[in-house]
């Protein structure tokens, strides 16, 4: 890609979060390189479960796990491990993986 898909202006690669991202001058739009391929991560410590609130559309408010988009240059287990502590700030390890799967189906509807 190498014009914004929000205002059509030319990319640049700047750094943002330890990787050089494309990057919109115009509106300010980062360009992630993903396949994707979301990860999230269960955390458990004394009987109690890591939740955390979001403070960004869609969804601002509601209780999630910290999660994120796999990057094309790491595993589900990396992404788990570098979100969480971008998140949270917590250094975790990967003790169990498990796989979940859906599609999203979408078609055309039109107002009647």
């Amino acid at each position: 890609m190498k014009f914004c898909d929000n205002c059509g202006t030319f990319l640049e690669g700047r750094e943002f979060e330890h990787r050089t991202r494309l990057f919109c001058p115009e509106c300010g739009q980062i360009h992630y390189d993903q396949l994707k391929v979301g990860a999230g991560g269960l955390i458990e410590c004394n009987g109690k479960l890591l939740l955390l609130q979001r403070t960004k559309a869609p969804f601002e408010h509601y209780w999630n796990l910290p999660a994120g988009y796999v990057e094309s240059d790491e595993s589900p287990p990396q992404a788990v491990i570098r979100e969480v502590n971008e998140e949270t700030g917590l250094v975790v390890e990967v003790e169990e993986l498990s796989t979940s799967t859906f599609l999203l189906m979408i078609r055309e509807a039109t107002a009647s």
